[in-house]
């Protein structure tokens, strides 16, 4: 990952620590939060399809029953 993605859309414009290896840490944090804002996007739209999936599954066979 750029960096430039987490300055463009996280808002890490200026880390304020002293030291590379504490800078080093806060980018990585930053790294992780993007990621797991990502994934949690993924589960989001995964768990919706299979939803709607079961949805219609369950549609078809109520009519199929009917009939």
């Amino acid at each position: 990952m750029h960096y430039s993605v987490l300055t463009q859309f996280m808002g890490l414009r200026k880390v304020n620590t002293i030291g590379i290896a504490q800078a080093v840490k806060v980018m990585h944090l930053s790294a992780m939060a993007y990621n797991l804002k990502k994934y949690l996007k993924f589960i989001e739209k995964t768990v919706k399809s299979d939803a709607e999936a079961k949805h219609r599954l369950y549609l078809q066979l109520k009519a199929s029953i009917l009939l």
